[in-house]
Protein backbone atom coordinates (compact mmCIF):
# COMPACT_ATOMS: atom_id res chain seq x y z
CA UNK A 1 0.00 0.00 0.00
CA UNK A 2 3.18 2.17 0.82
CA UNK A 3 5.70 1.27 -1.55
CA UNK A 4 6.08 4.30 -3.39
CA UNK A 5 6.36 6.34 -0.57
CA UNK A 6 8.43 3.92 1.34
CA UNK A 7 11.09 3.21 -1.51
CA UNK A 8 11.00 7.51 -1.59
CA UNK A 9 12.12 7.92 2.11
CA UNK A 10 14.79 5.33 1.51
CA UNK A 11 16.26 6.88 -1.35
CA UNK A 12 16.26 10.17 0.07
CA UNK A 13 18.35 9.17 2.99
CA UNK A 14 20.80 7.52 0.96
CA UNK A 15 19.59 3.59 1.81
CA UNK A 16 20.30 1.53 -1.47
CA UNK A 17 20.41 -1.92 -0.04
CA UNK A 18 16.77 -2.84 0.40
CA UNK A 19 14.53 -5.47 -2.02
CA UNK A 20 11.02 -5.18 -2.24
CA UNK A 21 8.35 -8.10 -2.51
CA UNK A 22 5.40 -7.90 -4.42
CA UNK A 23 1.80 -9.23 -2.14
CA UNK A 24 1.27 -12.65 -3.31
CA UNK A 25 4.91 -13.78 -2.05
CA UNK A 26 3.50 -13.23 1.76
CA UNK A 27 1.35 -16.20 1.89
CA UNK A 28 4.23 -17.95 0.50
CA UNK A 29 6.51 -17.09 2.92
CA UNK A 30 4.33 -17.00 5.36
CA UNK A 31 3.76 -20.88 5.27
CA UNK A 32 7.04 -21.16 5.30
CA UNK A 33 7.42 -19.51 8.47
CA UNK A 34 6.55 -21.06 11.89
CA UNK A 35 5.87 -18.34 14.38
CA UNK A 36 6.03 -19.24 17.56
CA UNK A 37 3.26 -16.75 19.23
CA UNK A 38 3.62 -17.06 23.20
CA UNK A 39 6.80 -15.43 22.82
CA UNK A 40 4.75 -11.97 21.81
CA UNK A 41 4.52 -9.92 24.92
CA UNK A 42 1.58 -7.78 26.85
CA UNK A 43 4.73 -5.39 28.09
CA UNK A 44 4.89 -3.99 24.84
CA UNK A 45 8.76 -2.90 24.99
CA UNK A 46 10.99 -3.52 22.03
CA UNK A 47 15.06 -3.83 22.49
CA UNK A 48 17.27 -2.16 19.68
CA UNK A 49 20.62 -3.91 19.23
CA UNK A 50 22.71 -1.08 17.12
CA UNK A 51 26.66 -1.73 17.13
CA UNK A 52 28.36 1.50 15.41
CA UNK A 53 27.29 4.88 14.28
CA UNK A 54 30.09 6.15 11.42
CA UNK A 55 30.43 7.29 8.45
CA UNK A 56 33.05 4.01 7.23
CA UNK A 57 33.63 3.56 3.61
CA UNK A 58 32.84 -0.27 3.89
CA UNK A 59 30.19 -2.18 6.08
CA UNK A 60 30.38 -5.79 5.15
CA UNK A 61 28.55 -6.88 8.42
CA UNK A 62 25.44 -3.97 7.93
CA UNK A 63 26.00 -3.06 11.02
CA UNK A 64 26.74 0.47 10.59
CA UNK A 65 24.60 3.19 11.27
CA UNK A 66 25.30 7.37 9.35
CA UNK A 67 25.27 9.75 12.34
CA UNK A 68 22.85 11.90 10.78
CA UNK A 69 19.96 8.68 10.02
CA UNK A 70 20.59 7.83 14.05
CA UNK A 71 19.71 11.34 15.81
CA UNK A 72 16.30 10.93 13.34
CA UNK A 73 15.87 7.32 15.05
CA UNK A 74 16.42 9.13 18.68
CA UNK A 75 13.95 12.00 17.26
CA UNK A 76 11.39 9.10 16.41
CA UNK A 77 11.76 7.21 19.93
CA UNK A 78 11.45 10.85 22.07
CA UNK A 79 8.39 11.67 20.12
CA UNK A 80 6.48 7.88 20.04
CA UNK A 81 8.01 6.25 23.10
CA UNK A 82 8.69 5.84 26.49
CA UNK A 83 12.81 5.18 26.41
CA UNK A 84 13.76 2.39 29.45
CA UNK A 85 17.07 1.63 31.02
CA UNK A 86 17.81 -1.91 30.36
CA UNK A 87 18.23 -2.50 34.29
CA UNK A 88 15.09 -1.14 36.10
CA UNK A 89 11.78 -2.80 36.04
CA UNK A 90 9.93 -1.90 32.98
CA UNK A 91 6.72 -0.12 33.53
CA UNK A 92 4.35 1.21 31.02
CA UNK A 93 1.34 3.72 31.70
CA UNK A 94 -1.86 3.68 29.67
CA UNK A 95 -0.63 0.91 26.95
CA UNK A 96 2.12 3.04 25.86
CA UNK A 97 4.81 1.53 23.70
CA UNK A 98 8.27 1.15 25.23
CA UNK A 99 11.92 1.20 23.73
CA UNK A 100 15.32 0.20 24.86
CA UNK A 101 18.69 0.53 23.36
CA UNK A 102 21.82 -1.41 23.39
CA UNK A 103 25.21 -1.11 21.85
CA UNK A 104 27.14 -3.89 21.16
CA UNK A 105 31.22 -4.23 21.18
CA UNK A 106 32.36 -1.08 22.22
CA UNK A 107 33.59 0.86 19.26
CA UNK A 108 35.39 3.96 19.70
CA UNK A 109 32.12 6.04 17.87
CA UNK A 110 29.89 5.01 21.48
CA UNK A 111 31.96 7.83 22.49
CA UNK A 112 32.74 10.20 20.23
CA UNK A 113 29.26 9.78 17.99
CA UNK A 114 26.75 7.92 20.05
CA UNK A 115 27.54 9.97 23.68
CA UNK A 116 26.73 13.15 22.63
CA UNK A 117 23.28 12.42 20.98
CA UNK A 118 22.07 10.37 23.67
CA UNK A 119 22.77 13.43 26.40
CA UNK A 120 21.58 15.59 23.35
CA UNK A 121 18.14 13.89 23.81
CA UNK A 122 18.44 12.74 27.40
CA UNK A 123 17.49 9.06 26.23
CA UNK A 124 19.38 6.16 28.16
CA UNK A 125 21.36 3.45 26.67
CA UNK A 126 23.21 0.25 27.56
CA UNK A 127 26.64 -0.49 26.07
CA UNK A 128 27.81 -4.41 25.96
CA UNK A 129 31.47 -4.14 25.89
CA UNK A 130 33.67 -6.87 24.56
CA UNK A 131 37.00 -5.41 26.95
CA UNK A 132 39.71 -7.39 24.93
CA UNK A 133 40.31 -4.67 22.43
CA UNK A 134 40.13 -1.62 24.64
CA UNK A 135 43.30 0.33 24.30
CA UNK A 136 44.60 -1.26 21.56
CA UNK A 137 44.36 -0.66 18.07
CA UNK A 138 43.40 -3.98 17.30
CA UNK A 139 40.54 -4.09 15.53
CA UNK A 140 37.23 -6.66 16.13
CA UNK A 141 37.87 -9.81 14.41
CA UNK A 142 35.23 -9.76 11.76
CA UNK A 143 36.85 -6.27 10.83
CA UNK A 144 40.19 -8.01 10.37
CA UNK A 145 38.77 -10.38 8.58
CA UNK A 146 36.95 -7.78 6.44
CA UNK A 147 40.20 -5.30 5.81
CA UNK A 148 42.31 -9.07 4.88
CA UNK A 149 39.83 -9.37 2.48
CA UNK A 150 39.08 -6.09 0.65
CA UNK A 151 42.77 -4.58 1.27
CA UNK A 152 44.99 -7.53 0.03
CA UNK A 153 47.39 -6.30 -2.57
CA UNK A 154 46.10 -6.18 -5.97
CA UNK A 155 47.63 -9.22 -7.60
CA UNK A 156 46.10 -11.40 -5.08
CA UNK A 157 43.25 -12.94 -7.02
CA UNK A 158 42.15 -15.65 -4.23
CA UNK A 159 42.44 -16.21 -0.62
CA UNK A 160 43.47 -20.16 0.55
CA UNK A 161 41.30 -20.75 3.18
CA UNK A 162 39.95 -24.07 5.34
CA UNK A 163 41.08 -26.21 1.86
CA UNK A 164 39.39 -24.07 -0.37
CA UNK A 165 40.51 -21.53 -2.98
CA UNK A 166 37.80 -18.58 -2.64
CA UNK A 167 37.86 -15.81 -5.08
CA UNK A 168 37.96 -12.30 -4.17
CA UNK A 169 38.89 -10.50 -7.72
CA UNK A 170 35.59 -8.28 -6.95
CA UNK A 171 33.73 -6.60 -4.54
CA UNK A 172 30.98 -9.37 -4.74
CA UNK A 173 33.21 -12.21 -4.86
CA UNK A 174 35.13 -10.38 -1.24
CA UNK A 175 31.84 -10.07 0.08
CA UNK A 176 30.82 -13.60 -0.48
CA UNK A 177 34.60 -14.85 0.74
CA UNK A 178 33.80 -12.64 4.01
CA UNK A 179 30.37 -14.22 4.81
CA UNK A 180 31.91 -17.72 3.62
CA UNK A 181 34.86 -17.84 6.04
CA UNK A 182 32.50 -15.58 9.30
CA UNK A 183 30.70 -18.38 10.17
CA UNK A 184 33.83 -20.91 10.36
CA UNK A 185 35.78 -18.19 12.57
CA UNK A 186 33.02 -17.41 14.90
CA UNK A 187 33.35 -20.93 16.36
CA UNK A 188 36.73 -21.23 16.59
CA UNK A 189 38.90 -20.83 19.98
CA UNK A 190 40.36 -17.42 19.92
CA UNK A 191 44.22 -18.17 19.68
CA UNK A 192 43.09 -20.52 16.88
CA UNK A 193 41.26 -17.63 15.63
CA UNK A 194 44.10 -14.59 15.75
CA UNK A 195 46.63 -17.30 14.24
CA UNK A 196 44.60 -17.66 11.23
CA UNK A 197 43.81 -13.96 10.61
CA UNK A 198 47.75 -13.39 11.23
CA UNK A 199 48.47 -16.10 8.91
CA UNK A 200 45.68 -14.76 6.26
CA UNK A 201 46.72 -11.12 6.06
CA UNK A 202 50.86 -12.37 5.56
CA UNK A 203 49.32 -14.82 2.86
CA UNK A 204 47.62 -11.47 1.14
CA UNK A 205 50.13 -8.59 2.16
CA UNK A 206 47.26 -6.66 3.67
CA UNK A 207 47.15 -3.09 4.74
CA UNK A 208 47.26 -1.82 8.08
CA UNK A 209 45.00 -1.82 10.36
CA UNK A 210 42.18 0.96 10.18
CA UNK A 211 41.71 4.27 12.93
CA UNK A 212 38.03 3.80 11.55
CA UNK A 213 37.26 0.36 13.66
CA UNK A 214 38.74 1.32 16.65
CA UNK A 215 37.63 0.31 19.73
CA UNK A 216 37.52 2.61 22.85
CA UNK A 217 39.86 3.85 24.96
CA UNK A 218 40.14 3.50 28.60
CA UNK A 219 39.80 7.17 29.40
CA UNK A 220 36.96 7.24 26.98
CA UNK A 221 35.28 3.88 28.36
CA UNK A 222 35.50 6.34 31.79
CA UNK A 223 34.06 9.11 30.54
CA UNK A 224 31.43 7.03 29.17
CA UNK A 225 30.36 5.32 32.34
CA UNK A 226 30.36 8.58 33.97
CA UNK A 227 27.63 9.67 31.80
CA UNK A 228 23.91 9.48 33.83
CA UNK A 229 22.56 7.98 30.49
CA UNK A 230 24.83 5.20 30.24
CA UNK A 231 24.69 2.00 31.35
CA UNK A 232 28.11 -0.38 31.09
CA UNK A 233 27.30 -4.23 30.29
CA UNK A 234 29.87 -7.37 29.66
CA UNK A 235 30.31 -8.77 26.29
CA UNK A 236 32.74 -11.21 26.66
CA UNK A 237 37.26 -10.09 26.12
CA UNK A 238 37.90 -12.03 23.11
CA UNK A 239 34.15 -11.81 21.34
CA UNK A 240 34.39 -15.60 21.49
CA UNK A 241 30.88 -17.64 20.61
CA UNK A 242 29.88 -18.87 24.69
CA UNK A 243 27.90 -21.62 23.03
CA UNK A 244 30.85 -23.34 21.09
CA UNK A 245 33.04 -22.95 24.32
CA UNK A 246 33.68 -25.92 27.34
CA UNK A 247 31.85 -24.89 30.57
CA UNK A 248 34.97 -23.26 32.64
CA UNK A 249 36.07 -21.26 29.55
CA UNK A 250 32.22 -19.82 29.72
CA UNK A 251 32.14 -19.25 33.24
Amino acid sequence: KYRDEIVAILENNKINDFMCISEDMIPFMQARININLKYISDNNVSVLCYHRVADVPLDTWKINVRKELFEQHLKYYKENYTVLRSETEWTLKNNSRGVVLTFDDGYEDAYTNILPLLEKYEIPATFFICVGNLNTDKEFWWDELERIIFYANKNKKNIEAFGENIPIRSYEEKEKACYRIHPILKSMDYKERDKWLIDACFQLGCEKKRSSCHALSYKQMKELAKSEFVTIGGHTITHSCLANESYEKQK
